[in-house]
């Protein structure tokens, strides 16, 4: 399998870490830590655009306080040869054997993709993604984040979190650091609505650092359910959680 960018022991490891996505703890995901060579991530990190670059503008013409990059092929070689790597039928055969989707398909659109940087104090609660593409319909079956901080600490807050359900008593949690290279590969299926997830909040963080990660979608033939729009939940009560931090 020639995939010169990414690490080769993820390749290796694609068996083991299928079992892993399979475990449905609390749905089907996985964490992949040193997820591209070393060579390639640094050329990554050199290019990731400035905030002031990204769409981070509100309604009022504002600064908000995330900022994002649909169009990744612009923002230099690296990332345009990041773009040819996510759309071969290599990367896609690979990812499609970790999880056991078929005939994945590559989003040219990079709708609700692309680089995504969130400054201090910026969080998103517990919600359900859109499942149906609004430009082409294809059903969103994953979602793929690898995130680029240079140095992160647990006390900043800023984990991904994955619920089992939060309108339950005994919702389950996963908790992901975002650490450098760290991929989560996670399942956004139509009729999983009731397994829910959270992005990356950054409440109560106060370093110079911020949450750089890359967010890709794959597709997958077929139509979703017509959600387009975020659901999104109360954030549940720390006495809620359970589960590991990896």
């Amino acid at each position: 399998m020639d995939l010169p960018h990414l690490n080769p022991a993820v390749i290796a490891a694609a068996a083991e870490l299928a079992g892993q996505f399979a475990r449905r703890d609390p749905f089907r995901h996985v964490v992949i830590d040193d997820f591209f060579a070393a060579d390639f991530l640094s050329r990554l990190l050199a290019d990731f655009p400035a905030f002031e670059r990204g769409d981070a503008r509100n309604e009022a013409g504002e600064l908000g306080g995330k900022s994002v990059v649909e169009r990744i092929r612009n923002l230099g070689d690296a990332y345009a040869q990041l773009d040819e790597l996510i759309q071969s039928p290599a990367f896609l055969g690979l990812i499609s054997a970790i999880t056991g989707i078929p005939d994945l398909l590559y989003d040219p659109h990079y709708f609700g993709g692309g680089t995504h940087e969130n400054r201090a104090g910026q969080e998103l609660d517990p919600h359900v993604d859109f499942n149906r593409h609004p430009l082409t319909g294809t059903h969103r079956r994953l979602n793929l984040i690898v995130y680029l901080n240079r140095q992160w600490q647990d006390s900043w807050g800023g984990s991904l979190e994955l619920h089992s359900d939060p309108r339950s008593g005994d919702n389950r949690i996963r908790q992901v650091t975002p650490l450098l290279n760290r991929a989560v590969i996670f399942e956004n299926h139509r009729v999983q609505l009731a397994w829910l997830c959270a992005y990356p909040a950054t409440a109560g963080r106060h370093q110079p650092a911020l949450d750089r990660a890359l967010f890709l979608h794959r597709a997958a033939p077929g139509r979703g359910t017509g959600r387009s729009a975020l659901d999104d939940l109360r954030r549940p009560s720390a006495a809620a959680t359970s589960g590991g931090r990896p």
